[in-house]
């Protein structure tokens, strides 16, 4: 179809002040995923939307398979509290004071509800 741009499963965005590394958690706006490359300030990074991954977490919280995951750009942590934070992915274990986690990831970020 002439009017198909892409798969979807990463996009390409502006690396942030202090640029990413591969593997970083990043959110821009509503998309959040995980950078596929290392990129200084200013430059392309590309962002997987979709995919589980070890992602780090706040170190004294407990997760259970399936709850919810915030992200916190503050931190660069997946927290389960929400406050003014979005939606961005679902524990795939179950977890007790980790320093990291598997998560699910659910695409662009959902508002927090």
């Amino acid at each position: 179809m002439k009017n198909f741009d892409q798969p979807g499963w990463t996009v390409t965005v502006e690396a942030p002040v202090g640029g990413v590394s591969s593997g970083d958690p990043l959110q821009v706006n509503k998309l959040f995923g995980i950078c596929c490359n290392d990129a200084a300030a200013g430059e392309d990074v590309e962002l997987r939307l979709v995919g589980a991954f070890t992602l780090p977490t706040t170190a004294t919280e407990t997760w259970a398979v399936g709850e919810i995951a915030y992200f916190d750009p503050a931190t660069g942590l997946l927290t389960t509290t929400a406050g003014a934070l979005d939606i961005v992915a679902v524990a795939l274990d179950a977890v007790t004071g980790p320093a990291e986690g598997s998560f699910l990831l659910l695409g662009p970020a959902f508002a927090t509800q």
